[in-house]
């Protein structure tokens, strides 16, 4: 290991890759081997950066364009020339550049896919403030080749351009920043189709168009997480911050019915039209940038990773305000990869790679940095998430607020015409970079870049499924791991009082919990020291289904014998009972161990009675025996469901009466004899209430304090005792 790197390891950021000559994971081909494909034209639309929008002509000029689309023939040559005063709409062909293993040293037909996206503020160089942001970039070119030789068909994808950072209000540049963002997802996604239709039809570059990831850094970091999460334009795009007056529902700064649909088709200003090719990708990767709102982000989309600065001060790492580094304006609130990538682990999404063993260097390093807190500009802290399993946090040395490092990857050259152009007033290019990147040197943004393969390479191998990958003897989590995916066992309830019904087997081998996880409703619980004081919750699973009124019991058992060894370990489940939705549950009933339970088969059980049309969840744990010189209660089970009979003494016609019922407050006991005593239960038998009696016939019994849900009353008069049922609302 040279001194530079470890120089740079002294702040644990870079670490050496190890070549092993793995496909898809180290080099197997030489430079001298990849072949690169220049300026392959995939799209034309108009360009917002050179068309001049409020010309009278315009109009004209897009029946020309559409129409020159729509018949297949060529857009004529004045629209594509800015100074061509001709026309006042202008288009751009957008190329992307291709790199590939010479298809004659190279056997794979089959070859994953790598976009890059690259950084640039939606701007050209300089104008953007810096010597970067082109498909050709340093970072761009050396990452594209190192895909290359590692076995990937890597492509470095332009987009359009194109908004006003000088804008006199937040507004304006909020607007034209995010309509800029949302035509580069439509080119990017035009990008993709055009790679698919290829691999559908010629096949010219020998791709798998079922795996598909793109990488965006910088700015394309926001390009390649909001394609990868937009998708609901009618609700996504009209979210408080998006739309210029927060209190007009219904106009969002992107107007979908101008520059398209989030597909990227339609719009009065939008030259693309669906031809039916999807644009699905399959992973989505950022190195810097943020996610336009975490509520973009749901269960079902692509795995994430992400590598960012801790310190960053332009695009937050936590959430905060996305600063342009070329003017330094505040323009709009977004979430950055501390809680997005975060909240992809509690939905599920990143599930494939979770679970990839320590060992390796890279992924070390980011799970050491974890829940752990930093220092970072104007005296404020950042604490990284508990298990952001994708995100691999840099610490770089904590600089003055602005001056911070975000890009340590990038790197230019200094002498370079567009580096030397000034961007104020004796300010180069250059030396307005150096500010967030004082020590710039091809040799540092190689070192990071290093770091960056080591540490996605294993996981992009796990989403693809590619052969040898990491993932393939790591048991996944069952699907109903989290509240949202429980399984529904409804079939198994209503099927007639006394029938036992078993259900399908079941296991919470590999299963995690979520912060979706509920903090209530399992205080029973005896963990971890196996006498209650410390319950916790460490590998549940879930179930659903459908009240009918009636009571059941539920317990889990070895599916009658026939599970052995697969048995949950001393068959030590909990179980914790919950109604309403997930995020929202409510507490029902909770328990440790059946009271039939004992040594070796610490099962669970619980009796309850359902109200109609009320949808439950139950969550199974695991008992932790760790502390008792034990494992961790993972494996098989069943759950045994019996419809139960109520069990309740029903009064004689006169003896007692119950109303209103439901109660909503108070209720009302009438007697034939003076009432001696109440007793108040809920539906696992618990003695919540004693109402104090009057001796008389008639008794109002406050119930404001009791939660909702049913309850039994048992009533003594002296020669009855009786149990009435009611539900309290």
């Amino acid at each position: 290991m040279n001194k530079r790197l470890l120089s740079l390891l002294s702040f644990g950021m870079v670490l050496p890759l190890i070549t092993t000559g793995q496909r898809f994971l180290e080099d197997v081909f030489s430079d001298d081997e990849i072949v690169v494909h220049s300026n392959i034209v995939f799209a034309t639309n108009i360009d917002f950066l050179t068309s001049d929008l409020s010309a009278p002509t315009v109009p004209a000029e897009l029946v020309t364009l559409n129409t020159a689309v729509l018949m297949g023939n060529s857009i004529p040559a004045a629209y594509f020339d800015p100074l061509d005063e001709s026309t006042a709409l202008k288009v751009k062909n957008i190329p992307m550049d291709i790199y590939e293993p010479d298809q004659s040293v190279d056997p794979y037909d089959n070859r994953p896919v790598i976009v890059f996206i690259h950084t640039g503020n939606l701007l050209p160089p300089p104008i953007n403030g810096g010597p970067t942001g082109t498909k050709t970039d340093s970072s761009a070119v050396e990452l594209c080749r190192q895909w290359a030789r590692k076995g990937y068909v890597a492509v470095s994808c332009d987009y359009r351009l194109g908004w006003n950072p000088i804008a006199p209000t937040v507004q304006e540049r909020r607007g034209t920043l995010l309509n800029a963002v949302y035509r580069a997802i439509h080119d990017v996604k035009m990008g993709v189709r055009y790679l698919r239709e290829n691999a559908w039809s010629l096949n010219t570059y020998n791709i798998d168009e079922t795996k598909i990831a793109l990488y965006g850094q910088g700015t394309g970091g926001y390009i390649s997480q909001a394609y990868a999460t937009l998708d609901n334009g009618p609700v996504e795009l009209y979210l408080e911050k998006f739309r210029p007056n927060p209190f007009d529902l219904n106009t969002s700064y992107v107007d979908t019915t101008i520059v398209g649909n989030v597909e990227g088709f339609g719009g009065l200003l939008n030259l693309y039209y669906d031809e039916g090719i999807p644009s699905t990708i399959h992973m989505s990767i950022n190195a810097g940038g943020a996610l336009a709102d975490e509520s973009w982000l749901e269960a079902g989309d692509v795995p994430m990773c992400a590598i960012n600065c801790i310190r960053d001060d332009f695009a937050p790492f936590n959430e905060g305000t996305v600063i342009v580094t070329n003017t330094l304006q505040e323009v709009v609130e977004v979430q950055g990869p501390n809680v997005f990538i975060q909240k992809a682990n509690d939905l599920g999404n990143n599930d494939v790679f979770a679970a990839l063993p320590a060992g390796d260097p890279f992924t070390d390093r980011a799970r050491s940095l974890y829940g752990q807190t930093f220092e970072v500009s104007n005296g404020g802290s950042i604490t990284v998430a508990s298990t952001p399993e994708g995100l691999f946090p840099l610490e770089l040395p904590l600089r003055p607020y602005l001056a911070n490092q975000a890009s340590p990857w990038e790197w230019w050259d200094p002498n370079a015409p567009v580096a030397q152009a000034f961007v104020a007033p004796g300010v180069t290019a250059h030396m307005a970079s150096l500010y967030s990147n004082p020590d710039m040197t091809p040799e540092k943004g190689r070192a990071y870049l290093d770091s960056i393969q080591g540490y996605i390479l294993p996981r992009v191998m796990c989403v693809f499924e590619l052969p040898n990958n990491p993932c393939e003897n790591i048991p996944q989590g069952p699907e109903n791991d989290l509240c949202a995916n429980a399984a529904d066992i409804g079939e198994i309830f209503n099927t007639g009082v006394g029938v036992v019904q078993l259900s399908d087997i079941y296991s919470n081998a590999s299963a995690t919990v979520s912060e979706d996880d509920p903090n209530t409703g399992w205080e029973c619980f005896g963990e971890p020291d196996g006498g209650g004081d410390s319950p916790s919750v460490d590998n549940n699973v879930w179930f659903t289904f459908q009240g009918d009124g009636t009571p059941y019991r539920v317990l889990s058992n070895d599916c009658n014998g026939t599970l052995g060894d697969d048995y949950i370990f001393e068959g030590d489940t909990q179980f914790a009972l919950y109604s309403g939705e997930c995020g929202s549950l409510v507490p029902v009933a909770c328990n440790e161990d059946s009271e039939d339970a004992g040594q070796g088969n610490y099962f669970a059980e619980l009796e309850f009675e359902t109200q109609e049309g009320v949808t439950y969840y139950l969550m199974v744990d695991g008992f932790d025996w760790t502390d008792l010189g034990g494992a961790p209660a993972v494996g098989s089970f069943c759950l045994q469901v019996t419809q139960m009979v109520v069990n309740i003494d029903e009064p004689s016609a006169a003896a007692f009466s119950l109303y209103p019922n439901p109660a909503l407050g108070y209720f009302m006991i009438n007697s034939e004899n003076p009432i001696q005593g109440i007793n108040i239960y809920n539906m696992v038998g618990e003695l919540v209430y004693q109402p104090a009696s009057s001796l008389s016939t008639t008794l109002r019994v406050n119930c404001e304090n009791l939660s909702a849900g049913v309850y039994f009353v048992e009533v003594f008069d002296g020669e009855n005792k009786s149990t009435l049922r009611v539900v309290v609302e």
